[in-house]
């Protein structure tokens, strides 16, 4: 479980930090007017999950979940690194364009004169990307993906670390860690025993998670007082029950609660 957790966490950082650098690739090409075909979430190989187009530009999800995917409008084979083709391509890049030697100036064969103003930089056509809806979508759906990420992977390690402690060689510690995990999860579901010991809990448990439970809270809370004060340490099956009243206290957190609480504890508080 733990190098699937490991796996998982090294691939979304990853995507996130190939998506983050593609992202920029897009936004600059939008600001330099730059023609964008293709925008991805993951690739698409042979079919897509879904797809839109607007303003000649192809959003959508793959289905292969390496990185995101950015299309750039394909270059001349003859286009050097800067976007400018060499001297002599001509309009359509047969070689039928004025020549230069070395020392001498450019030739223009019949060339007519361009009295046009170009405002732009470098004759490029800037873009208000600011005003484009889609930049705000691609945006906010960004930070909505590094967002759930951070989520999930405060999640796993913060259950990792808990567990580790559930699992310690001292099984008298153990034990008490066991316990306050359940005592939070109790406070959970509303039964919370403020500065007071935790046999206060006996009579409300028992009015409402039932006999059995109550029962069980009281042994766990005499374990817990042997855990931390007594020198007789925790036996294995004294722990094993602790494990299990651990397991039967989260059942009882996931059915009294509703749904809307149960994703706050969950994935906020980290509870279980």
């Amino acid at each position: 479980m733990d190098i699937l957790i490991k796996v998982i966490q090294l691939f979304l950082c990853f995507t996130l930090l190939v998506g983050i650098h593609e992202l920029g690739h897009f936004l600059m090409a939008r600001v330099f007017g730059i023609r964008v075909e293709k925008f991805y979430i993951f690739f698409d190989p042979w079919f897509s999950l879904f797809k839109f187009k607007r303003g000649g530009t192809e959003y959508g999800v793959g289905w292969l979940p390496l990185a995101l995917t950015p299309g750039l409008e394909d270059l001349s084979a003859e286009q050097t690194e800067s976007g400018i083709k060499p001297v002599g391509a001509g309009k359509e890049g047969d070689g039928d364009g004025p020549r230069v030697t070395e020392g001498q100036e450019l030739e223009q064969d019949n060339a007519e004169p361009d009295n046009s103003e170009d405002n732009t930089p470098d004759g490029g056509q800037r873009t208000g990307l600011l005003h484009k809806p889609v930049f705000w979508i691609i945006l906010i759906a960004a930070l909505l993906l590094l967002l759930l990420a951070a989520i999930f992977i405060r999640h796993a390690v913060s259950l990792k670390k808990r567990n580790e402690t559930f699992t310690q060689e001292d099984q008298s510690a153990a034990a008490a860690c066991l316990f306050t995990d359940c005592a939070a999860l109790l406070a959970a579901i509303g039964f919370k025993r403020g500065t007071g010991s935790m046999l206060e809990l006996c009579e409300t448990t028992k009015e409402q998670l039932g006999e059995d439970y109550a029962a069980k809270l009281h042994d766990m809370t005499m374990y817990n007082a042997q855990a931390l004060f007594s020198s007789r340490a925790i036996t294995p099956e004294q722990l094993a029950e602790m494990h299990t009243f651990h397991d039967a206290t989260l059942e009882k957190l996931k059915t009294h609660t509703n749904w809307p609480k149960k994703l706050r504890l969950k994935w906020l508080d980290c509870l279980y």
